[in-house]
């Protein structure tokens, strides 16, 4: 049968199913159903969102005999997967996958969160059958054998009674796993491997390494596995339909959100879930050992098929959403200032303990994280497969001929599951400090912070690269090993330089900081908390990175971010200790940032000797200058009105909206995108939520330049916040750290000054040398303690990423788009035309 005459004949049985009350014993019609040859995009262009939300009003007793009856089929192929019929189970694996999301997205009522009850009992109200028809999933699909005495006589008491059904929702789950690892239709039927010893009722050992996907990790590296298209594309058709059964949170506001309420989540996640090591292993392995460089040939990728990349991408998203359910590992907060007046900052988490089976959250994939990846083995090949994804995406854009080099897509889905190894596995995370080169890691995360900082639509791949760089920067293996050269030439525009991973790490966020989207103000704090954690160990930064760190200093301290919100002296008070770091621990191999710093002394003793007066009166000025700035955008904004108000009424009020609208800024163009993607506004991105509500900082990034940006108001324009006060003086003092600044200029300056009176003015380089040469032991403070402030999970993170991590899955399958952006509450999808 041709492909258009199969598309026709199951659009006619569908129009029966849609015109006839179907009742689940009409072997003719299921059979008719399940046996029409086509394929996942003739099922989505048939089945649209609004036929099954018509059907599901019209005839809902049509409905569940079709999940039924698709769930039975695919138990009777997982049982006995015979050949003739196994085209016939992906069918039902793409009606299932089309189906599902538009019947879940009622499930739960968005406003009032109370579970329709029609749908609960549809999926969770088991049925009373007799024991001899009862059907009950196995690990290995076979029954237990009977016992004797006292168990014997409990299974003749069982057997009077009717058994329960296993309700629909569990069946589904259990019926998906399984079909993951069906011989000839996922698994390679001739794959062999030795034999393992392993404990059958452990959850968390793999029971039948065959099995396996991909060989590498665990047992599997002694897999034997034969890769074939046919199984590649049957995974990916059947981790499509898992990922749809987990999409609940989808439809949850992330106001009051629960991780543990998806029921369907819960049934895939709990102890018992078939197939679980062998899942987990499975896509990890397909991350770890894919290989983006293949023949290492150019324009290799365009003679080989796509196959294996979707699987890649199918893989980490479904992985990422098996990761992220249950209760999020946050710490227990015990006290307030630890032992002998530690910081608080410098205090380990204590964390709860991860709940046990049975518990509420528990998930065995996140026990599988945590117990069954410990193997240094597995460590080694896990890091460099995810290190090498990354890097594929600068290395592909850097090369003589464009195209050349294949680019690999899943990122941020690469991203986030890094992250939630480094979190949920601190043996994982300790591994790779002390025995990877983590530079592997820096290096691509600097380029997508870089690339990306001005994209309205990457904001959420802006956070998680800064938590990335958050967490690790909280440990001092990586501070030690940024000071590697760094010989990688990125394709940005980021200042040639010639230094270490570390120069690399201060350009980055000084870019952020001086060209970066306003937007990302929120995340301002965490950029300099990264190079503060790290400064006690900067060997030796080069001229460059001096000088814009010297840079940042003197744009956080001039009146239009100083004064622009009561709580920005913070940046100052990160950036001075950041150099009290390195005056004080890496006096000698920093003589350009030490000269650099006084060369700008008035700058700093100005800031010093701030009194309430001078302070009032920079604000006033800067307000006074903010105002003549406002006045002229709005007399600009006036004359632009004008202008296109009179070419709109020669060109006809039809066009007038259209001709006023070209110069709209992305607050009034709604943040539009081209119409294959959209734009996700998440709920608050956790620096907003933890640092931003709490702290009240403005954007500190030139206030002056956000007066021109709009023309809504005076207070708009003037981006005075407050009026300096003495407590906000008395904060000032006490909270940024003068004291190792201040003596160093004390004594060092005046050597400068005299150096450069008898010698009637020396080069630069001479004057670096004698700063080298010149020893501060016995002038500076004793050296303080270090403070590490390290990042803490919390529950506005948590929500946070899970909103992005269903954003990148949203957004990344938008070739067969299997949700309904409008019916989505965990963020808002806003899509639109071509720019």
């Amino acid at each position: 049968m041709g492909t258009g005459a199969s598309k026709v004949a199951f659009r006619d049985v569908l129009a029966q199913l849609k015109n006839e009350d179907i009742a689940t014993n009409d072997a003719a019609f299921w059979s008719k159903l399940w046996k029409t040859e086509t394929n996942p995009h003739d099922v989505f262009e048939v089945i649209s969102p609004t036929a099954v939300r018509k059907l599901k009003v019209a005839r809902p007793g049509n409905v569940e005999a079709l999940l039924r009856m698709a769930v039975s089929h695919l138990e009777k192929v997982v049982d006995d997967p015979d050949p003739f019929v196994l085209k016939s189970a992906m069918t039902a694996v793409s009606v299932l996958t089309r189906v599902l999301p538009f019947i879940l997205e009622a499930y739960t009522d968005p406003e009032t969160g109370e579970v329709d009850p029609a749908l609960h009992s549809m999926f969770w109200s088991a049925e009373e059958e007799p024991p001899s028809t009862a059907a009950t999933a196995t690990r290995d699909g076979a029954g237990a054998g009977a016992g004797t005495g006292e168990q014997q006589q409990q299974q003749q008491q069982q057997q009077q009674q009717p058994d329960a059904r296993v309700a629909l929702g569990s069946a589904m789950v259990s019926a998906t796993m399984r079909l993951l690892f069906t011989r000839q239709l996922t698994v390679d039927v001739y794959s062999s491997c030795e034999s393992v010893d392993a404990d059958a009722d452990n959850p968390l050992e793999i029971h039948d390494p065959r099995a396996l996907w991909s060989g590498g990790l665990d047992v599997g590296r002694k897999a034997r596995i034969q890769r074939s298209r046919e199984l590649e594309a049957n995974r990916i058709e059947v981790m499509r339909l898992l990922l749809v059964l987990m999409c609940e949170p989808l439809f949850q506001r992330n106001v009051g959100f629960d991780p543990t309420a998806s029921r369907f989540a819960e049934e895939v996640c709990k102890a018992d879930a078939p197939f679980a090591a062998e899942l987990f292993f499975s896509l990890l392995s397909v991350i770890a050992t894919y290989d983006p460089v293949g023949w290492g040939v150019p324009y290799a990728g365009s003679f080989t098929t796509d196959l294996p990349a979707r699987q890649l991408e199918m893989s980490a998203q479904l992985l990422i959403v098996l990761l992220d359910h249950g209760k999020p590992p946050l710490p227990v907060v015990t006290s307030s200032a630890g032992p002998d007046g530690e910081s608080p900052d410098q205090q380990t988490a204590v964390r709860e303990d991860p709940p046990t089976p049975g518990d509420v959250g528990y998930n065995v994939f996140r026990n599988l994280v945590l117990h069954g990846l410990k193997d240094e083995e597995d460590f080694e090949l896990v890091y460099t497969g995810l290190s090498r994804l990354l890097n594929t995406l600068h290395r592909s854009r850097n090369t003589y001929m464009p195209g050349a080099a294949t680019e690999v897509y899943c990122y941020q889905e690469v991203l986030v599951l890094l992250w939630k190894l480094l979190e949920e596995n601190p043996v994982f995370m300790q591994y790779v400090l002390k025995n990877c080169d983590i530079n592997e890691i820096l290096v691509p995360v600097c380029y997508l912070l870089v690339e990306n900082r001005k994209d309205v639509s990457k904001g959420g791949l802006i956070h998680i690269c800064t938590f990335v760089l958050l967490k690790l920067s909280g440990e001092r293996a990586f501070g030690v090993a940024i000071n590697k050269a760094c010989s990688v030439r990125l394709p940005t525009d980021l200042p040639l330089f010639y230094g270490s991973h570390l120069d690399l790490l201060i350009l980055t966020v000084h870019k952020l900081l001086v060209a970066g989207s306003d937007r990302l103000s929120t995340l301002y704090h965490c950029f300099l908390t990264v190079l503060c954690n790290v400064s006690p160990y900067a060997k030796g930064l080069s001229l460059i990175a001096s000088v814009k760190l010297l840079s940042l200093f003197e744009l956080f301290t001039s009146p239009g971010n100083l004064y622009a919100s009561e709580a920005n002296q913070t940046y100052v008070s990160l950036l001075l200790e950041m150099f009290s770091n390195i005056i004080q621990y890496q006096y000698v191999g920093n003589a350009h940032l030490v000269y650099a710093i006084v060369r700008r002394q008035e700058a700093f003793e100005s800031l010093y000797e701030l009194d309430l007066p001078a302070a009032v009166a920079a604000a006033s000025k800067f307000a006074r200058s903010g105002a003549a700035a406002a006045q002229k955008v709005r007399a600009a904004a006036a004359a632009a009105e004008a202008a296109a108000a009179e070419a709109a009424a020669e060109a006809g009020n039809g066009e007038a909206a259209h001709a006023i609208g070209l110069k709209a800024g992305p607050e009034e163009k709604g943040e539009r995108v081209t119409a294959s993607q959209a734009v996700l506004r998440q709920s608050p991105g956790p620096s907003q939520a933890q640092t931003a509500s709490s702290r009240g900082q403005g954007s500190p990034q030139a206030e002056e330049a956000r007066a021109p940006s709009g023309a809504a108001g005076d207070e708009a324009l003037i981006p005075l916040r407050f009026r300096p006060t003495q407590e906000w003086l008395d904060t000032v003092r006490s909270e940024v750290p003068f004291n190792t600044i201040i003596r160093l200029l004390r004594n060092l300056a005046p050597q400068v000054d005299d150096m450069c009176q008898e010698a009637n003015g020396l080069d630069e380089n001479t004057m670096v040398e004698f700063v080298s040469s010149t020893t501060m032991v016995g002038l500076l403070p004793v050296p303080h303690p270090i403070v590490i402030r390290k990042y803490h999970p919390n529950q506005h993170t948590a929500i946070w990423f899970t909103a992005f991590m269903w954003g990148v899955v949203f957004v990344r399958n938008q070739d067969l788009p299997m949700f309904d952006g409008q019916k989505i509450r965990l963020f808002t999808v806003t899509s639109g035309g071509t720019q």
